[in-house]
């Protein structure tokens, strides 16, 4: 008897322990089936269980969501599913299933940890050694483990498709159900519409009330968005103050209609810490009447039509039209032209004099991009660069002529000299501006003072206090700066005298008009005057007529450039004007 005892022991000993490791498999690997749908208990000598979770994740709200349950024996199909009160737990349907002839009972065990209370697990179960509370605890325990897993795993596939700060889908989301409207539209030609929309004004609330409450407006804006679109739109944040917005079966005039709707819904004061907030977007339109092929395509045409719209006045709406489609695709096309113009070696950087005009001599060169294109021969950047100013291509091409510049530079040797070198918007704003220019400098064993950065003036007004930070750090690694195009813009004295430039550059339209505009030469002068005045040194662009240098040198202007001395010419050439006189236009190579 005793040695029966013992074999009865150990066979339950040996269940018990085949038991845990299936459920321990069956919770750990969250990998294949949902650990919510106890299909772990297979196997168990559990007859039939259910869990139930917390509403809304809060112990506090007493109702809990029945979530899953063990049935192998199909008697629970009558369940309810969803929220019921915790009095309410564990259901009768379960309960029922015990069966008191066969010793069987109901089981309720808590599933939580210290850091979390995820709700109820309610098990039925012969009683019997293996049913003791401590196995139930154990798998209670594996399952928050599981639950916890799962929910992080959620997270992270959550992360790559939403937008952190509104919660609204980003643009890899975005792209997929826009990926799907193109499909249904070649399919059934079910038509839809895409908006894109750009807030205005909204650098200034960062800038004069803080991130944090940028950041409020945002999550503000997505919501006005999710609660004027329909369930079947999609709204997207793709960045910074740039959302878009997916109109499934919408021909292009309702897409004006939700268009107008956005807007209104956008200008609703919203107080914020006291703060009265007005929203307004410029919003760009594409449709499907264009005829697309990919996402991308969509999305860059909405983009265009968006700029069209702010660039005309801001707060409007502009559709993408077939004119721009056409430009679109020539600027595409252009695009993918210059980067293997790039990469294929089709560019080249000429070198215009700088001259001093009072000693005559070349002082400096200013480095001018030119495309020699392998078809249509010389290209002048006029013709191809404002078609990239927005495009990360600019950079690229900024970050090559500096390059270049640095390894003439370094060819010029033992020649001190420096050149100037154009930044463009885009180049000027980024954040390894500085970065770039000192490794390349210091790749071709140069100072600092080798290069002068050229910056117009209407990018320094842009941002004129962020714009003064940038030149400032500029300055201090020991770059020479000046400001281009001076004149053009509406820049003060104050500012002008704030930043760290040596030199600013009278704009060529105002020397070429000298003996048309009557006022011309009194502006001219007070620009001379002006830098006179503030220590920084003028140069005249556009030099042209003997008549011209000759005013310049009357005012004491410091340099100036233009065809009359020589225009840009090769790096070889180039190499020939080091110190020569140019000053009375008389170069045999000017000819």
């Amino acid at each position: 008897a005793q040695s029966g005892a013992f074999l009865r022991q150990r066979i339950a000993t040996e269940r018990a322990i085949a038991e845990q490791y299936g459920v321990d498999a069956g919770l750990l690997d969250t990998s294949g089936v949902d650990p919510r749908s106890l299909a772990w208990f297979a196997g168990t000598h559990v007859k039939s269980a259910v869990l139930g979770l917390w509403e809304d994740d809060d112990p506090a709200s007493e109702r809990l969501r029945i979530v899953g349950s063990y049935d192998p024996r199909g008697v629970l199909a009558d369940l309810q599913r969803g929220p019921v009160d915790i009095a309410e737990f564990p259901p009768r349907e379960l309960v029922a299933t015990a069966s008191a002839p066969e010793r069987e009972i109901c089981v309720v065990v808590p599933v939580r940890t210290r850091d979390r209370d995820w709700g109820l697990l309610a098990m039925v179960a012969p009683l019997g050694p293996s049913t003791a509370r401590e196995t139930y605890q154990h798998w209670a325990a594996l399952l928050c483990a599981a639950l916890e897993s799962q929910r992080r795993e959620a997270e992270v596939r959550r992360s790559a498709l939403y937008d952190a700060l509104t919660d609204l889908p980003n643009r890899t989301l975005f792209v997929a159900q826009l990926d799907k409207a193109i499909a249904r539209w070649k399919r059934d030609g079910t038509p839809f519409a895409v908006l894109f929309l750009d807030l205005d004004g909204f650098k200034l609330i960062n800038d004069s009330l803080g991130h944090q409450m940028g950041d409020r407006v945002l999550r503000q804006v997505g919501r006005q968005l999710q609660s004027v679109l329909r369930e079947m739109d999609t709204a997207a944040r793709f960045g910074g103050d740039e959302f878009v917005i997916l109109l499934t079966d919408t021909d292009a005039d309702s897409a004006h209609v939700a268009a107008l709707r956005v807007q209104e819904a956008l200008s609703v004061v919203n107080e914020f810490d006291g703060h009265e907030i007005v929203t307004r977007a410029s919003i760009g339109i594409a449709s499907s009447e264009i005829g697309y092929s990919s996402a991308e395509e969509v999305l860059r045409d909405a983009d265009a039509a968006m700029y069209r719209a702010k660039s005309a006045e801001p707060g409007t709406i502009a559709y993408f039209d077939a004119d721009m489609h056409h430009h679109a695709v020539r600027r595409a096309d252009l695009a993918r032209e210059v980067l293997r113009g790039l990469q294929e070696g089709h560019f080249e950087v000429h070198y215009q004099p700088i001259v001093n005009l009072v000693t005559g001599r070349t002082d400096r060169f200013e480095a001018l991009l030119r495309w020699n294109h392998p078809e249509r021969g010389f290209i002048e950047p006029r013709e191809f660069l404002g078609e990239l100013a927005d495009t990360s291509l600019i950079v690229q091409l900024g970050h090559w002529v500096i390059n270049e510049v640095c390894a003439q530079l370094e060819r010029w040797k033992p020649h001190r000299t420096n050149v100037s070198v154009n930044i463009s918007d885009k180049e000027f704003w980024s954040q390894d501006l500085l970065s770039f220019v000192l490794a390349a400098l210091d790749r071709h064993g140069l100072p600092p003072d080798s290069l002068t950065l050229e910056i117009t003036e209407a990018v320094l007004m842009r941002r004129p206090e962020m714009a003064l930070r940038i030149m400032e750090k500029l300055h201090a690694a020991g770059l020479r700066l000046h400001i281009d195009d001076f004149g053009t813009g509406f820049s003060s004295l104050e500012t002008l005298h704030r930043f760290p430039v040596e030199a600013f550059k009278i704009d060529r339209t105002f020397i070429q008009s000298l003996t048309d505009a009557e006022n011309t030469a009194e502006l001219i002068s007070s620009l001379v005057q002006l830098g006179n005045a503030l220590g920084i040194a003028v140069v005249a662009e556009g030099v042209e007529t003997g008549e011209q240098l000759l005013f310049l040198q009357q005012l004491g202007c410091a340099a100036g450039q233009g065809y009359l001395f020589m225009p840009a010419v090769s790096a070889e050439n180039a190499t020939e004007l080091l110190e020569e006189s140019l000053a009375d236009g008389s170069s045999e190579s000017a000819n």
